[in-house]
């Protein structure tokens, strides 16, 4: 469930728990003519990360509970699109998009359920539609991914999408399971993240901070419980993954059971470089997380940051570690491998 308070607000009280949830689902709804049209914004919002249902006006009552719901067509579109556009609006407003050029993007709340965003994008004709998400594009993204600025109590549950987000020294989140936060702007994290063998994965398109301390440990695979010479390649601990297409700035502790992946745009193996010992290393893969290579232990498969300046390159692998800040330059792995 998509938490809608946190949507405008640039700065939530420390005093009360935030609890974030997954917003990934984006059900699309649109006539066939539309949506023939629409296929660069489909892929545009895959590649941002959100888990897009695409649906005929004929399937609409499966999926009209959605938390999130972008239709594109105006109240005289073809196929059934129009009627459920039309129940919608005023004469007054179907009357404005039916005039010559009309283009229109819509924001409605509380539609179906209480909760539900709608954004309708629609135009006199198909070109006025198309154009009605194409110049709204950045409204839609501040929309449907929200500028967070959080502090005290913070919770996290699957996939969280973002346009920005910054946790101040002061917040504590909590991993309420697998996580994975996809920024598309930058994402700055101090204090405290704790998850009990939970998976997590921070992406962004632009700049990584993380300081504070991050703990997603399984009591039972502690990194200093596991001898140097044991293998773990058949065992599914949880890790940690950074992956930022812009600079990765790390001064943070980080315990984990798993693996610890770090990427980074213009030198991709700083991190490494900062390490104390490069025999700690497992190496350097040129290939990020896909379907194919992903490591099992990761949610999901991290998306495509879109508009990246510089393309993700090598990750830094180090298997059943901790990292340890030493000063803001040095960082040494506490565990061997």
């Amino acid at each position: 469930m998509i938490v809608f308070m946190l949507l405008f607000p640039s700065q939530i009280p420390t005093r009360q728990e935030i609890i974030l949830e997954s917003n990934s689902e984006l059900v699309i709804l649109s006539n066939s003519i539309d949506i023939g049209l629409a296929g660069d914004f489909l892929e545009e919002m895959r590649q941002l990360g959100f888990d897009v249902v695409s649906l005929h006006p004929s399937q609409f009552s499966t999926q009209r509970m959605a938390d999130l719901i972008i239709i594109l067509g105006g109240p005289d579109a073809y196929e059934g699109t129009g009627g459920i556009v039309g129940s919608l609006l005023n004469s007054s407003m179907m009357s404005t998009v039916r005039k010559r050029d009309a283009s229109f993007l819509l924001e409605l709340h509380d539609v179906w359920k209480e909760g539900q965003m709608v954004l309708i994008a629609m135009g006199c004709n198909r070109n006025g539609t198309r154009r009605a998400y194409q110049e709204g594009y950045d409204r839609i993204l501040s929309t449907i991914a929200p500028r967070l600025q959080l502090g005290g109590e913070v919770r996290i549950k699957g996939k969280v999408i973002t346009s920005s987000l910054k946790l101040g020294p002061d917040t504590t989140v909590h991993l309420d399971g697998d996580t994975m936060i996809v920024s598309l702007g930058p994402l700055e994290m101090t204090g405290r993240v704790v998850g009990e063998c939970a998976a997590l994965a921070l992406i962004s398109s632009s700049n990584i901070t993380l300081q504070g301390e991050v703990n997603n440990s399984c009591p039972s695979h502690p990194p200093e419980a596991i001898p140097p010479n044991q293998s773990t390649e058949n065992v599914i601990l949880p890790g940690v993954l950074v992956w930022g297409a812009g600079n990765v700035t790390i001064k943070a502790n980080i315990t984990t059971s798993g693996e610890i992946m770090v990427s980074g745009g213009p030198n991709p193996l700083e991190v490494g470089k900062r390490l104390e010992s490069g025999q700690n290393l497992s190496g350097a893969s040129h290939v990020p997380p896909s379907q194919g290579n992903k490591p099992k232990w990761l949610p999901w498969v991290p998306p495509n940051p879109v508009k990246q300046q510089q393309p993700f390159k090598n990750f830094v692998v180090v298997k059943n570690s901790k990292f340890v800040q030493r000063g803001q330059r040095r960082l040494r792995v506490a565990a061997a491998l």
